[in-house]
């Protein structure tokens, strides 16, 4: 008789109805999950504050804060990350323990002697059911956390920066490409392999660097390769 391979979406479905009531637990891991990878989130982003506060910008925060604020996400970061694994584990083992009793009662009404003839089965279906403890504990969760976190980040830079940078810090995400904004054209000679030119807040020119060199020659003729000697010209 030929089997058939089952569905795995069909059986993550039905792996889903099996949190039943522990559904809160698993919004919670979730929440705390999410909130500690936001957390993490602002430990760079306000290592990048410092850099233009540093370098002159208008920053309202003093260094004091800055700092405050760092220490303060690092710490809620762990204490999240805890309630997160705590919770995907509870859920994860109160699983596992009613699936185990149910698979025992099954092979009760089946016998003793079955249970000697079919150990080696026994101890494949015991196993199975460890193996979803991986699931429950680190797959749901983490799924749902990168969703939701990727979303946020992308609604986050569109609308205080741009929907387009957003979209490309997305596809960098998956690509494995570095996105840099630098004012510095021998950084991006450097480095870039394609150019935006961005000018309050709209795009005015994309393209190879070889484009983005001869529209910043075009726009700005005074400016040279060295910005030293821009400067001088500019003081």
């Amino acid at each position: 008789m030929k089997r058939t391979r089952r569905n795995g979406l069909k059986i993550m479905i039905r792996l889903f109805g099996l949190l039943g009531s522990l559904n809160l637990f698993m919004i919670l891991a979730v929440l705390n999950g999410l909130l500690g990878n936001l957390m993490a989130f602002a430990v760079p982003v306000m290592a990048s504050v410092a850099v233009v506060k540093a370098l002159g910008g208008d920053v309202l925060l003093s260094y004091n804060a800055i700092i405050g604020i760092v220490i303060a996400c690092g710490a809620l970061r762990g204490f999240l990350r805890y309630l997160e694994q705590y919770a995907n584990h509870f859920i994860a083992f109160r699983i596992l323990a009613i699936l185990r009793m149910k698979v025992f009662q099954a092979l009760r009404r089946l016998g003793p002697a079955w249970a000697e003839e079919k150990g080696g089965l026994l101890s494949l279906v015991t196993s199975d059911i460890e193996t979803l403890e991986v699931f429950y504990a680190h797959t749901i969760s983490p799924l749902f956390i990168a969703i939701l976190h990727s979303l946020i980040v992308f609604l986050l830079v569109g609308f205080l920066s741009s929907f387009y940078l957003a979209l490309l810090a997305l596809h960098a995400e998956n690509r494995n490409t570095m996105v840099t904004i630098s004012h510095d054209r021998r950084i991006l000679d450097s480095l870039a392999d394609r150019v935006l030119w961005i000018e309050e807040g709209r795009i005015r020119k994309e393209g190879d660097v070889l484009v983005g060199k001869a529209f910043f020659e075009q726009e700005i003729p005074q400016v040279t390769s060295n910005p030293l000697t821009a400067q001088q010209r500019n003081p």
